[in-house]
């Protein structure tokens, strides 16, 4: 089973990100009661007390994480290990590198102080020798705020254009409280995941012992 390592700073919103990846998941395996539980969630929010759209759902609320979590997930029978390390944990977010096959890297596209922060950091797990060749998602979130920082300045601060045709990363823009494009994260994460389907059929090719073997005929001798 994969496991994939999420990392971001403070308030990036990774600890609300599983808890919507595992209520996607929960959804997607079970769809009709993902429907009416959708119903009942829509319902519910809206007879309470006016709530912004982009604040966080009562069952979604969360605190900051000092240590680690994680949360395994199943999704089109892909199944993998998020763990989320908490940016107090900064110092330490190396020595998880080697047993991780993927990273999910989330960064607050609001929170204009702390983005160059996000990209030194960000950069630092990019550079790290046992990440260079695994997949990467850099999720720019809280892309639904009205005062998101512009997508080009991002991707020039993350040097996105250049990284992008360069190493194995994908940037998706995301929104962890709504669940703006998660499901897209989610087909990624498949697509990046899974094996290839003809995979098995290469393997039994290349192994001797599997190949068929013609018996060869001999033409009858005319005396």
């Amino acid at each position: 089973m994969k496991t994939g390592l999420v990392l971001g700073l403070d308030g990036a919103g990774k600890t609300m990100l599983l808890r919507q990846l595992s209520r996607v998941c929960k959804d997607d395996q079970h769809p009709k009661l993902g429907s009416v539980f959708a119903t009942l969630r829509s319902r519910l929010f809206a007879t309470e007390a006016k709530v912004s759209d982009t604040e966080a759902p009562p069952e979604y609320a969360t605190v900051p994480t000092t240590g680690v979590e994680e949360e395994t997930l199943t999704y089109h029978n892909l199944t993998f290990t998020l763990r989320e390390v908490g940016a107090p944990m900064l110092s330490m977010w190396k020595s998880y590198f080697s047993a991780s096959d993927f990273f999910i890297f989330v960064v607050d596209a609001t929170n204009l102080p702390q983005l160059a922060a996000a990209a030194i950091e960000f950069f630092n797990v990019l550079q790290a020798p046992p990440m260079q060749s695994k997949p990467g998602f850099l999720l720019l979130n809280k892309m639904d705020m009205p005062c998101t920082v512009s997508t080009p300045w991002l991707r020039s601060l993350f040097c996105l254009d250049q990284l992008c045709a360069t190493t194995n990363l994908q940037v998706i823009q995301v929104s962890a409280v709504s669940g703006l494009h998660l499901d897209s994260l989610l087909q990624a994460l498949t697509t990046k995941l899974s094996p290839p389907r003809y995979s098995h059929r290469l393997s039994a090719l290349r192994d001797p012992s599997t190949n068929r073997i013609h018996p060869t005929t001999t033409a009858p001798s005319h005396a």
